[in-house]
């Protein structure tokens, strides 16, 4: 008897539909109001490394949501103004918190760029993490995640840094 067929446009409407109404009710939107909760520190640099890890923390706590979100698996999604203007409040954030290390002295380079590889690399190793790939413990999983950001803000490190 052959397998029944499993990827009908019908299914693929209906998770697509259910993912819009994540993205909707937590999406970007929910990811900016974990960084709202974040207060500025003395340390800037602190400061980043914690934005990393609410990042990661999300990413953990909504693995379908991230992927939805991050890796655009429907070629016709289309995020409509709330999702952008939640993306942009998002961005802005994260720019901000690089920005206050550049003004330190603590990193050096422009301040988006360094944006948008920080979000890269939370990205990267939290999709690794919840695949369960980057390590079989949690401290090897949190060894992997505290080299990698050290090495990546280290290399940025400013002049004076």
């Amino acid at each position: 008897m052959p397998r029944a067929k499993q990827r009908t446009q019908e299914l693929r409407d209906h998770v697509l539909h259910v993912a819009v109404d994540m993205l909707a009710a937590d999406g970007v939107a929910g990811l900016r109001r974990h960084f709202d909760r974040l207060e500025e520190s003395d340390d800037p640099r602190a400061d980043v490394v914690r934005v990393i890890e609410v990042f990661r923390a999300f990413v953990r706590e909504n693995p379908m949501l991230a992927e939805v979100m991050f890796s655009r698996p429907f070629a016709d999604f289309d995020p409509g103004p709330a999702e952008l203007g939640a993306g942009g409040a998002v961005r802005e954030f994260i720019v901000a918190r690089v920005r206050r290390c550049i003004d330190a002295g603590i990193l050096s380079g422009q301040e988006t760029d360094i944006a948008h590889v920080l979000v890269a690399l939370t990205q990267g190793l939290a999709a690794q993490e919840t695949a369960g790939w980057l390590g079989t413990s949690t401290a090897s999983v949190d060894r992997r995640w505290d080299l990698a950001i050290d090495a990546v803000l280290d290399g940025l490190r400013g002049p004076a840094g």
